[in-house]
């Protein structure tokens, strides 16, 4: 089994900010782009934006706190129902 890490995406209000910003300033290249999702090649791994949902705009607007924003992506080389079986034996 061979995993790698191959995205990481953050959820953010404001994409076209984020997008322009790690462009601007990291060299990053877009290779997805849409309304609500953004796709960056950051060499190693990818860093993807996605525009957080309206339903939870309101929960920011009034203070909530959000456990985290961020996700991970892993690629594995075989089927992902053994290697995640696999992983949980090694708890």
């Amino acid at each position: 089994m061979n995993i790698k890490l191959d995205s990481i995406i953050l959820y953010a209000q404001n994409t076209n900010l984020l997008k322009n910003f790690y462009v601007e300033n990291f060299n990053l290249k877009v290779i997805e782009e849409d309304s609500v999702w953004v796709l960056m090649n950051a060499g190693a791994v990818n860093i993807g934006l996605h525009k957080i949902g309206d339903q939870y705009l309101e929960k920011i607007e009034t203070g909530y706190q959000f456990d985290n924003n961020t996700k991970l992506v892993f690629e594995v080389d075989t089927d992902i129902e053994s290697t995640r079986n696999e992983l949980l034996t090694k708890k």
